[in-house]
């Protein structure tokens, strides 16, 4: 199941909103779905480190990669940053924005013109820029959610990735700093380090307590909760217009043919329109090819799939 909630501050939805839906590969439920919530306690974390220091650098400068204890490490020497000299990443004078007026943060102009002071003046673009850095990639064994990084060198920036994206970024300067790095998935951490001595990286796993899924006791949210199914063109209100409605949304070389189509929608148009015959999981379709055979009971949910 994908699940987001959604802060809404705007009056007469204040609170938190859930968005969600199952997986496509699961039937829908018959009985509907129960929300509860646990209340968010302390977190509980323990952490696996390893740290990666003078002899293994040198190491990895022979032989690129080493099996670490969190993963397969590898090494990359001459990595270097370009400047943030693209005239395209600083706002314009007295930039209106992207979004016409009552859409959007009426203060975008005033982001924008605070992000390109920020890049035009970042203490570290000088001295990192032309630089090559040592680039060291820490594959995990299994995704976290949280990893810290603490480098001793001149300048070091971890990133962490999840299927080749960055999900979280962080800077240290030449004295040793924890980076640390929350998302909701990480799988790779990268750091790139200028004149490393140390670097120490520790994931977080979040270990299962007796207390943690106590869903028993956990107070619900909404029970039996399912999604609404109903005619979503009641304009259309012949089988022609149906037909032609469905015959204009094929694609090139697909046929749908008459008698096709009126098959299927026997089977579709009378359990829709049974709402008081209760959810869609409960209503039971009787189907079969021709009159000589027997009905064959099928739910509503599974005629559909």
């Amino acid at each position: 199941m994908q699940a987001f909630a959604i802060p809404r501050l705007d009056a007469g939805a204040e609170g938190i909103h859930l968005v969600w839906a199952w997986s496509p590969v699961l039937p829908i439920s018959i009985d509907g779905y129960d929300v509860q919530r646990l209340s968010g306690g302390e977190q509980r974390w323990v952490s696996r480190c390893e740290t990666i220091d003078g002899p293994l650098i040198a190491l990895l400068r022979t032989r690129a990669e080493y099996p670490a204890p969190l993963g397969p490490l590898r090494m990359r020497s001459g990595a270097r940053f370009k400047p943030l000299d693209d005239a395209r990443l600083h706002a314009a004078a007295n930039d209106p924005g992207d979004h016409p007026p009552g859409f959007g943060n009426p203060q975008s102009a005033l982001t924008r013109a605070s992000i390109s002071a920020v890049l035009g003046a970042a203490p570290l673009a000088a001295a990192s820029t032309g630089a090559a850095f040592d680039e060291f990639i820490q594959e995990l064994d299994r995704p976290v959610e949280r990893a810290t990084v603490q480098a001793t060198a001149r300048i070091a920036v971890a990133i962490a990735l999840r299927e080749g994206k960055s999900v979280a970024l962080g800077v240290s300067g030449a004295s040793p700093a924890t980076i640390e790095r929350l998302a909701p998935a990480i799988a790779t951490i990268v750091v790139y380090a200028l004149a490393p001595q140390t670097i120490t990286i520790c994931v977080y796993d979040r270990p299962f307590q007796k207390d943690d899924g106590d869903w028993a006791a956990a107070p619900y949210v909404a029970k039996h909760l399912t999604l609404p199914i109903r005619e979503t063109d009641p304009g259309l209100v012949t089988p022609a217009q149906e037909l032609a409605a469905a015959q204009a949304r094929l694609l090139g070389g697909e046929a749908l043919a008459q008698a096709d189509f009126e098959r299927l929608a026997a089977t579709l148009r009378d359990p829709a329109a049974g709402a008081g015959l209760g959810r869609s999981g409960e209503r039971t379709s009787l189907v079969r090819s021709d009159t000589a055979q027997s009905y064959e009971e099928m739910p509503f949910d599974v005629q559909l799939g």
